[in-house]
């Protein structure tokens, strides 16, 4: 479990190296377990996800920044990174059974709901903090 409290008594206090997957795996719940598992190897101590469901994050009017131009358009760019709850879970499992702390970062409302009602087990989450 992570303790951001600072160190108390003798010794030095704990750092936590959170591994951002973010959506670097792609909409693919196996680049996102690989990723975990990369991020296990080279030291870290949290992995984090974002938590997105397209309908809830983006508006009608949305348009693609300058860089995104090799996209369709917003709504199926999220759609292919969008992970599912049950991959979620997965990835979260997978960090779990490997000694990593799971953070997740839900952009609404129904992503925390989601989080509450199913069985998802989260060390923290983080609130997000779009432009």
């Amino acid at each position: 479990m992570l303790d951001f409290h600072p160190a108390t008594g003798s010794g030095p206090a704990k750092v936590a190296i959170i591994a951002e997957i973010g959506v670097n795996h792609d909409g693919d719940v196996g680049t996102a377990i690989e990723l975990a598992g990369a991020a296990r190897r080279a030291g870290a101590t949290a992995v984090k996800l974002q938590f997105f469901f397209t309908d809830d994050l983006l508006s009608n009017q949305a348009t693609l920044a300058e860089y995104q131009s090799e996209e369709a358009s917003p709504r199926i760019m999220l759609e292919r990174l969008e992970l599912s709850v049950d991959e979620i879970k997965r990835v979260g499992d997978f960090a779990k059974a490997g000694g990593l702390d799971f953070i997740l970062t839900p952009f609404s409302v129904s992503n925390v709901e989601a989080i509450k009602n199913c069985d998802i087990e989260v060390d923290a989450v983080k609130i997000a903090s779009p432009d």
